[in-house]
């Protein structure tokens, strides 16, 4: 999580895709030239995004409750 946020922080976009059933890890691992004995958890793809979409921030009491679920 640290490198997507580093990433984000130098204005790059990132992507996770979590990996790898069988079926996909051996390809996976192949093209990336990784070692049979190593398990590929995930893949982080990092690079300039086409657009940045902008996001609405919610009201904070929206999101909150006071002391009790429910308690706005």
């Amino acid at each position: 999580m640290g490198k997507l946020l580093e990433a984000h922080a130098l204005g790059l976009g990132t992507g996770w895709i979590g990996c790898c059933d069988a079926p996909q890890e051996e390809p996976a691992k192949r093209i990336l030239k990784i070692p049979d004995e190593q398990v590929l958890q995930a893949i982080i793809t990092v690079g300039h995004s086409a657009e940045v979409p902008v996001r609405e921030r919610k009201d904070i009491k929206g999101l909150t409750f006071y002391n009790e679920y429910g308690n706005r």
